[in-house]
């Protein structure tokens, strides 16, 4: 697709990736700490160093491409760059799963309706995709994660009706589900977003549930202060963590 430069428009979607070992995974570079300070909005995925991912492509230009939309992404936040580099490294690898879901990513943070109509389709067709073989449930877990949060953004942001606002809430939920049943160990990332949902749909134990499992594996990586990074960006959570 052709698009034209515009100015960068507030963060929506901006991910933080967290890598156990602390080193990229494949031929990602590592995010620079001062991303992560500056990025505090949402986390869409946690990675890790245990081949969730498929192999990268050979093609040494697929993987530049990757590597550049991940740069203007990530530290230039420049969408416009980040969309035509993802593309580009698709179209030399079309199964370049790592760019197709970053493609998506771009689109969401980009936030205009036709960019979240291209996250739409991009997302639903990998969703489609069964896991098993080259595609793990984990990274399968994590495509599901990322059309939920798409849904819980047009629920926020464009939701014009009542009906609107059940639909995308109603969509939300059974990504968050499908997603929790994929992973393995359940993930901070969509334990939190998914607790909001549950509250917007008046389901309270539902959400104290998940919340509870939240509050267990923040524990576990000695890092509560993600559940409060969760509370700023979703208000009806400072109800589950009042020290928020």
């Amino acid at each position: 697709m052709v698009r034209k430069s515009k100015p960068a428009v507030q963060p929506a979607a901006y991910p933080k990736v967290i890598v156990e070992d602390g080193r990229p995974t494949g031929a990602e570079p590592p995010l620079s700490p001062a991303f992560h300070e500056r990025n505090v909005s949402h986390f869409i995925a946690q990675r890790s160093s245990g081949n969730i991912w498929p192999d990268d492509p050979d093609d040494p230009k697929a993987r530049a491409h990757f590597s550049a939309g991940q740069k203007a992404l990530y530290e230039e936040k420049d969408m416009v760059k980040a969309i035509r580099e993802y593309e580009a490294a698709i179209d030399r690898s079309p199964s370049y799963l790592k760019a197709w879901v970053s493609l998506a990513i771009a689109y969401i943070t980009d936030n205009t309706p036709d960019s979240l109509r291209e996250a739409d389709e991009v997302l639903g067709r990998l969703t489609a995709l069964a896991p098993g073989g080259w595609l793990t449930p984990e990274a399968s877990s994590i495509i599901h994660q990322n059309r939920a949060y798409l849904q819980v953004h047009y629920y926020r942001n464009y939701a014009a009706t009542e009906a609107d606002r059940a639909r995308y809430l109603a969509e939300a939920d059974a990504e968050y589900r499908r997603a929790d049943e994929l992973s393995a160990n359940g993930r901070i990332e969509y334990l939190c977003p998914w607790t909001y949902v549950k509250l917007e749909q008046g389901r309270i134990d539902e959400a104290r549930g998940l919340w509870k499992r939240a509050q267990a594996l923040a524990a576990a990586a000695g890092a509560p202060h993600l559940l409060a990074e969760y509370a700023a960006k979703y208000a009806p959570l400072r109800a589950l963590a009042p020290d928020a």
